[in-house]
């Protein structure tokens, strides 16, 4: 990209935050929960949650370990299994870490030093994965480093003898293992928005205590969507594409705005999404 693209970005980026700005500055209090009714908590959560299923990191590795199967086995269906084994995984386990946040913070209470410390966290890691755009991978950056990327394909390496020859069963126990060591590494690069969602929705009021496990369910179910998508393409064409340098700048940003969004709301008039 050059400069000159960036620097028009940047500077319509930083007009429409100033103006979103100075627009909550002014708003009058009755407006305001007008304007939340605009969008419910299912519509929220559908939102945040989709943006959330195209993050880099899951793409990246999902490709990654879709286009090694390829190369190891033509069978669909051990790329089937594999692959949504892969899915189902990491829906478990999201799932699990976001319920561990929503019972910190119910335990807590939405006090104003928890909705400051959440909307602060918001804008700091939208800031930087929206740095990604102009300096990739400069400085502070949470995406999946060298060295753990090295480490993902040695894992891949080791599995290739059961790709081509193991028992089913191994071959599970092995992707459920791969998924596990994945969930790990990519941990600073996938927590921003189940950490920021799960704020938001501990500040919601609903009728009943397990509505919040409802909703948690559903954003897990809309966040694999993507992911389970490419491996039910996959799985029927056994072709795949690895995300590249620009897509992952651009998949970075649109987050980064997203979460800097929702910080900036969170601190300056949490009315509109609480």
């Amino acid at each position: 990209m050059k400069i000159n693209n960036r620097l028009i970005i940047l500077t319509i980026s930083t007009i429409a935050f100033a103006l979103l700005l100075i627009a909550m500055h002014y708003i009058p209090s009755h407006a305001l929960q007008k304007i939340s009714q605009l969008v419910p908590l299912p519509i929220f959560t559908f939102i945040v949650a989709i943006v959330d299923g195209f993050n880099p990191c899951n793409v990246f590795v999902l490709a990654l370990f879709l286009g090694f199967l390829a190369s190891a086995s033509n069978s669909r269906g051990k790329v089937l299994m594999v692959g949504f084994t892969f899915v189902i995984m990491i829906f478990i386990l999201y799932f699990l870490f976001m319920a561990a946040w929503l019972n910190i913070f119910s335990l807590i209470g939405f006090i104003n030093p928890l909705r400051i410390s959440i909307a602060s966290f918001s804008i700091i890691v939208g800031a930087i994965n929206c740095k990604e755009l102009f300096f990739f991978k400069k400085g502070i950056s949470l995406t999946i480093s060298d060295n753990n990327k090295s480490l993902i394909y040695q894992k891949l390496r080791n599995m290739r003898s059961l790709f081509e020859s193991g028992s089913w069963i191994l071959l599970f126990v092995a992707a459920v293992a791969f998924t596990l060591f994945v969930a790990m590494v990519e941990l600073p690069c996938t927590a921003g928005f189940p950490i920021v969602y799960v704020g938001v929705l501990s500040g919601k009021y609903v009728s009943q205590s397990y509505h919040y496990y409802l909703y948690l369910l559903y954003y897990n179910i809309v966040f694999i969507l993507p992911a389970a998508t490419i491996v039910g393409i996959f799985g029927c064409t056994l072709k795949t594409s690895q995300i590249n340098q620009k897509q992952v700048k651009w998949l970075k940003f649109i987050g980064g705005t997203l979460l800097l969004l929702l910080g900036t709301v969170l601190l300056a008039k949490p009315a509109l999404i609480i």
